[in-house]
């Protein structure tokens, strides 16, 4: 009995001992938990993110521990935990990120702990509570560009509310479902999403949404390029917005439908809907009815149907100057203008310009309307000159003065007093109007731009030479008490050449001396006190005159005395075209004493030098036109002398004077070949004669024939590959007369500078900026607009990456873009006259698009970048077309996905304009993996440097634009 009393209370006291055992555990457990909670909640009120992060998860994590282990835990105690999912999600939100994947890893957890609230809310039957976490879970993967995921969590909503039978709400978030879809690129759920939305309105009778979403859903197919099955839900939409009279939605949705037809090429569609746009807006929405029949201008534009095109553009303008858009109402007659150029009426495009200018002028934003009087003024004097050029010189006058009256509209009056100068001189000389009239409008406008020497010379061109004396001396008096002493001395002189005209011997040799006095003034102190000359004035251009005026007095020896003083200098500077003028008077005047001393020969000699010179000279084209006719008359002179001295077969071959180039860069020379003689010259060929280092890539072909007085041009391809300057004849022109007799002649001279192509850095970037624009300089006087534009570009680049932030080298950078825009244009225009293009022509035009739109962007000139990008597209699908060999295919195809990328970019840009920072990231991100898959592609190293960093310049923007997003949430 003892034992079994024994017994019973030891097994009695182990059951109380596991007892308090249990519950000191259980107490000690409870304590950890609220303690980790407070540790939790005291982090979070610190904004200590990331260790309340690990508080909140170990609590939870110890809560479920426990809740699993007692058996007084029910399910609604377990529901109970939810804010503590929720508080996971933020802390998950909140917490410091540094790196976008960081960002994107911690939002996705956050996300999942909103939907694991919300599903749990679901279960409670608490719809209200789960819809706001389901919310909350979709905008979390939305801010992280999780689209796909944004859309998964969405459609839960929705699904939700359709099974409460709640279809408003329902309808609204399957729409919402469907533009997350789409922003992730999914189409097909996008679609599938923006119908149900459709039909779940109409089921509710709501045809506004329903008229709506089927015109997202439609928009959705044309993405897709389903373009056949977008036009039903097109018209879908458009019945329902008939049906409740909502003509706005209903224009809008023909619009849709139109640029539908568009993309897909189908333009004769297109323009029907644009139309049907415009006709259904008018008087509801007249801005859409003006977008709508722009439009239209526009698609009969690209189908070449131009006259259409302008009446439609006129329309939209006529709309928009009505509701006061007068910017708007000004670029439909920049787009008019076009196409008046592409059918070949320039009065009328120019016509147009002044709209634009008219409207752009009356804009209250007070918009650069002085482009249009600019680009009017440019159409205007090139009719004049087109039609002077055929000898209808009454019509040429007649729009050469529409041309001055739109300079006079923006006061550049040098521009519109050079114009009256032209008219006077085609009035006088094929004896039209009141030439008289015309000089002295023209007088008055160089007085008005600060020109009074001009005026002299106006004064002059009618014969009013006392009245020009007088102004050329007042002029000179003038600058002579300022201490310009050269510009005196001009004045002087052209003082002493109308008081010769007028015969006037006295006047005419005192301001003859007084001109050469104050020109030997200005020589003597120029070498004494070392004042800068620059390209108008110096000691060379001094003693020019001084022969110039010794020549009329008759004094020859004084006369070939300055010459050879004005040749000696102008060698020293290396100044080609003035060695070149000052050698052709030098020849002349020698050849004359050569001739009265009898020495024929000799005289042969020094006036075909003299020929040879002056035509290279004029053939710079660097005069005025009476200083023109000057040389020409100096050249009828020599070749009437030559005739009395004796006459053989004459041949000059002119170079390109100057050139400035890089190591290892193609140099263009341009070459004129010209036969004086009167007989025609045959078997033309050229042996170049160059120094070991040049090397010949492309040599001048072969001339058969070359009739007599007649000219053809020709150029060399050269490839520098050392550091040197050179004065060098490159060329020898061998040739036969008519008798076999075979002949052989040097080029002129010319001067070739070759550096090495620049590297810039912050230190040095205005030394690779002035390298480029010399180079770019040389090139365009050369007439090698392509290289130009490059030198002018690679200019600007340098500008833009280290100087940016300087007021004035950004205004240059601006100039450079510009004037490279305008070569690469010239360049691709002077292409297209060419008529059928090879493939090789037609992948030039297309690089040097994408060059122009790389200009336009660099300039944020975002339509016209946009624009060329797509010319370059269209040229490139051309070169596919031509193109045979695979490979070659395949390296155009690549370049066409690198155009797209900027194109990409471009639109993002367009998009961070208008503050749609969504849409521009999501451009950016496709412009980015394009570039990027776009790289070692077979490119040039240089090339691929520039993928390169366009793909970070995009990577910048793309930054710029979280930021900007972040500082709109």
């Amino acid at each position: 009995m003892k034992k079994v009393i024994k017994k019973s209370i030891t097994s009695l006291l182990k059951s109380e001992q596991r007892s308090a055992s249990d519950w000191m555990k259980k107490t000690k457990d409870d304590m950890e938990l609220k303690t980790w909670l407070k540790r939790a909640q005291h982090f979070e009120k610190i904004n200590d993110y990331g260790h309340a992060l690990d508080a909140y998860l170990t609590f939870l994590e110890l809560k479920l521990k426990i809740m699993k282990s007692r058996p007084e835990y029910t399910v609604k105690d377990y529901f109970k935990l939810v804010p503590y999912y929720i508080k996971i999600g933020d802390c998950h939100k909140n917490v410091s990120h540094y790196r976008k994947e960081e960002r994107m890893r911690d939002f996705s957890k956050a996300a999942g702990y909103y939907k694991k609230a919300a599903a749990m809310y679901l279960e409670l039957k608490e719809y209200p509570s789960a819809n706001v976490y389901f919310e909350f879970a979709s905008k979390t993967y939305e801010e992280v560009g999780l689209y796909k995921e944004s859309a998964d969590v969405f459609r839960e909503i929705a699904d939700m509310y359709l099974k409460l039978e709640n279809h408003l709400i329902a309808s609204s978030s399957y729409s919402k479902v469907g533009e997350l879809y789409e922003k992730a690129n999914a189409y097909d759920p996008a679609y599938e999403s923006y119908t149900r939305a459709a039909q779940l309105s109409s089921t509710i009778g709501d045809i506004n949404s329903a008229s709506r979403n089927y015109r997202l859903a439609a928009d959705i197919l044309r993405k897709q390029g389903k373009h056949e099955d977008a036009v039903k839900d097109y018209i879908s939409a458009a019945e329902l917005g008939t049906e409740i009279e909502r003509y706005a939605d209903v224009a809008k949705t023909y619009i849709g439908v139109a640029q539908n037809y568009e993309e897909a090429g189908n333009l004769d569609n297109a323009v029907q809907y644009y139309i049907k746009a415009g006709e259904t807006s008018l008087d509801n929405d007249d801005a859409l009815a003006a977008e709508a029949f722009k439009n239209v201008g526009r698609c009969y534009q690209k189908m070449k149907k131009y006259v259409d095109a302008i009446n439609y553009y006129k329309k939209s303008s006529t709309i928009s100057s009505r509701l006061g858009n007068l910017a708007d109402a000004a670029e439909n007659y920049v787009n008019i203008s076009s196409c008046y150029v592409m059918l070949g009426d320039y009065e009328q495009a120019a016509d147009s310009y002044v709209s634009y200018a008219r409207y752009a002028s009356a804009d209250p934003k007070n918009r650069d309307y002085s482009k249009g009087y600019v680009k009017a003024a440019e159409l205007y004097t090139k009719l004049g000159d087109s039609y002077a050029v055929d000898g209808k010189f009454a019509e040429a006058i007649e729009f050469y003065a529409k041309a001055a009256k739109a300079y006079e509209s923006v006061q550049k009056h040098d521009l519109e007093a050079d114009l009256y100068l032209k008219m006077g001189l085609l009035e006088k000389r094929e004896d039209l109007g009141d030439f008289f009239n015309t000089f002295t409008k023209a007088a008055e406008r160089y007085k008005t731009a600060g020109k009074p020497n001009k005026s002299a010379q106006c004064f002059f061109e009618i014969n009013e030479y006392l009245q020009a004396g007088r102004e050329f001396t007042d002029y000179a008096e003038e600058q002579l008490e300022r201490g310009n002493l050269f510009h005196a001395a001009e004045g002087f002189r052209k003082a002493g050449d109308s008081y010769s005209e007028l015969g006037q011997k006295d006047p005419m040799v005192d301001r003859y001396n007084k001109a050469n006095q104050t020109y030997l003034k200005y020589v003597e102190k120029l070498r004494k006190l070392g004042i800068t000359a620059d390209d108008v004035s110096n000691i060379g251009e001094a003693y020019l005159g001084i022969a110039e005026s010794n020549r009329v007095l008759g004094n020859l020896l004084n006369t070939k005395k300055f010459f050879e003083d004005a040749l000696s200098y102008f060698k020293t500077e290396n100044n080609t075209g003035r060695v070149i003028l000052s050698e052709a008077f030098l020849s002349m005047v020698s050849a004359k004493l050569a001739i009265q001393r009898g020495d024929y020969p000799l005289a042969s000699s020094l006036l075909s030098t003299a020929i040879e010179r002056f035509e290279e000279s004029i053939s710079q084209g660097e005069w005025d036109e009476r200083y023109l006719r000057f040389l020409e008359n100096n050249v009828g002179e020599a070749r009437k002398l030559l005739t009395e001295v004796g006459e053989k077969p004459e041949i000059s071959l002119v170079i390109d004077h100057s050139s400035y180039s890089f190591v290892d860069t193609s140099l263009l020379l341009n070459m004129t070949v010209t036969n004086h003689g009167n007989q025609s010259i045959k078997k033309i060929s050229f042996l170049p004669h160059l120094p070991e280092e040049i090397k010949v890539i492309r040599s001048p072909p072969m001339i058969e024939e070359l009739a007599a007085k007649k000219s053809v041009q020709s150029f060399i391809e050269l490839s520098p590959k050392k550091k040197e300057k050179y004065r060098i004849k490159p060329l020898e022109v061998l040739y036969q007369d008519t008798r076999g007799n075979k002949y052989v002649k040097s080029s002129t001279n010319i001067s070739i500078e070759i550096v090495e192509k620049p590297t810039a850095d912050y230190r040095n970037y205005k030394d690779a900026v002035n390298a480029y624009q010399k180079y770019a300089d040389t090139q365009l006087k050369n007439n090698n607009l392509f290289h130009a534009a490059e030198g002018y570009k690679n200019a600007a680049n340098c500008l833009k990456e280290f100087a940016l932030k300087k007021s004035v080298d950004s205004t240059k950078m601006e100039e450079c873009y510009k004037k490279a825009i305008k070569a690469y244009t010239q360049y691709v225009d002077e292409l297209k006259k060419v008529g059928e293009l090879s493939m090789e022509q037609l992948k030039q035009i297309a690089d040097t698009e994408f060059n122009v739109a790389d200009c336009y962007e660099n300039l944020n000139d975002l339509l016209n970048a946009e624009k060329y990008l797509d010319e370059s597209v269209d040229h490139y699908d051309k070169v596919v077309g031509k193109t045979t060999s695979e490979r070659d295919k395949s390296l155009i195809r690549s370049q066409i996905n690198v155009v797209n990328a900027f194109s990409l970019r471009v639109k993002a840009k367009k998009a961070m304009g208008d503050k749609d920072y969504d849409s521009a990231k999501e451009l950016l991100d496709k412009s980015i993996n394009i570039l990027e898959d776009s790289l070692g592609g077979g490119w040039t190293k240089e090339y691929e440097d520039f993928l390169r960093k366009s793909q970070g310049e995009s990577g910048e923007i793309l930054n710029s634009i979280k930021d900007k997003k972040n500082k709109q949430g």
